[in-house]
């Protein structure tokens, strides 16, 4: 993945990634899994088995446009293939192509928390052992030299653990701050 980037090209990029080469600044700003993702009604959302799961016609997610990723490594162990009908370059586009389709996908956990209903999507725990990624934050060296970059990287790194500490107390302490 990095090797197509040019670090001259970007700032800062928020992605989950495996190792990273030097010449980049890297900080885990959370862990995330995945659920699958599909329009309420969907025939998967009653039957969530491994069996069904690979008869279903699947949409990923790919920036590169790439239609092979982690979860086809994971049945091709397991002996088994799935279809991939779609492949679109993000996730909220992902969620509107999937309320209007029968279509379903594997879709990080928060995001699909956070804006699925929306599109009434709904998600169910994956028949797959899934990974758990890291989400980070991921800067050139260069680029941390311009004060306002170093203080976005910052700021990113801040927000997302005052979330994590947030969701940590209990109601009660959220109400009285």
């Amino acid at each position: 993945m990095f090797a197509e980037l040019d670090e001259r090209a970007m700032d800062i990029a928020v992605i989950p990634s495996g190792p990273v080469p030097a010449r980049f600044h890297v900080r885990t700003l959370y862990a995330e899994d995945f659920v699958i993702a599909m329009r309420a009604g969907h025939p998967f959302f009653m039957q969530p088995t491994l069996e069904h799961y690979s008869k279903m016609r699947h949409l990923v997610v790919s920036f590169t446009g790439n239609p092979f990723g982690f979860i086809d490594e994971f049945l091709a162990n397991e002996g088994i293939s799935r279809r991939i009908a779609l492949t679109v370059p993000s996730f909220m586009f992902a969620l509107a192509v999937l309320a209007e389709t029968d279509l379903i996908s594997a879709l990080p956990r928060r995001f699909v928390a956070m804006h699925a209903a929306r599109f009434g999507v709904v998600a169910r725990d994956p028949p797959l052992g899934l990974t758990r990624f890291h989400l980070r934050a991921v800067a050139p060296e260069v680029a941390l030299m311009d004060t306002g970059v170093a203080w976005l990287f910052d700021i990113l790194e801040g927000t997302v653990a005052a979330e994590q500490n947030r969701r940590r107390r209990s109601p009660a302490q959220r109400s009285r701050s």
